[in-house]
């Protein structure tokens, strides 16, 4: 996740520049695609991680993540997110593997190979929008369309009296990933997880 944030954007709210209130670019605008590999990839087992500010210095907060990720199942990952890179660019999920590679950019699946080919592969290569954006250059520069549909869903299961689709224990793998970067980052050092938060992490 390269994007790119002016420095009037950590400004325009107290929120923005506050770790406590949920800013960073880590828990904030990387959370989605962290919770993404973790929907693809399982639960991590081992995260190490580096945080920094390259571009926005009167932040107290990370701009800039990088970390490192053994996931449960023996495979490894590694998570790149900033908001220091100008001009910003759509992000990148991949999956490569032995016998094959998934890539998909922004809202776009752009490569879909494997060595055993199957019929559904070329209409998989055509999922997506190139032309959509995903607020890479700015807060609003994206599609409202997967906010809607869960919105939406919310309001039926308060009508319904019944679960989200999306519930909050579905989340909390990725919270404990996310966490885990903090406190690896923090001590330098990689962390086990499940983790144990530690309120200090979040006073930066």
């Amino acid at each position: 996740m390269k994007w790119y944030r002016a420095a009037e954007y950590y400004h325009m709210d107290a929120w923005r520049s506050s770790r406590q209130s949920g800013a960073g670019v880590t828990v904030q605008h990387a959370f989605h695609y962290i919770d993404l590999l973790q929907f693809l990839m399982g639960p991590a087992k081992q995260v190490q991680a580096q945080m920094s500010n390259l571009a926005h210095q009167d932040v107290k907060l990370e701009d800039t993540l990088l970390a490192f990720v053994d996931f449960q199942n023996g495979a490894k990952g590694v998570v790149q997110a900033s908001t220091a890179f100008w001009p910003g660019t759509d992000v990148r999920i991949e999956v490569n593997g032995t016998l094959g590679t998934a890539i998909m950019t922004g809202e776009k699946m752009t490569t879909w190979k494997f060595k055993d080919e199957r019929p559904e592969d070329e209409e998989i290569r055509q999922i997506g929008n190139a032309s959509q954006g995903t607020a890479a250059t700015g807060p609003a520069a994206f599609g409202f369309a997967d906010h809607a549909v869960v919105i939406q869903d919310l309001i039926d299961a308060i009508n319904q009296n019944r679960e989200v689709i999306i519930p909050v224990s579905a989340v909390r793998p990725t919270l404990e990933m996310v966490l885990a970067m903090y406190h690896s980052a923090a001590k330098n050092s990689p962390v086990q997880l499940p983790v144990q938060d530690d309120p200090a992490i979040w006073k930066m």
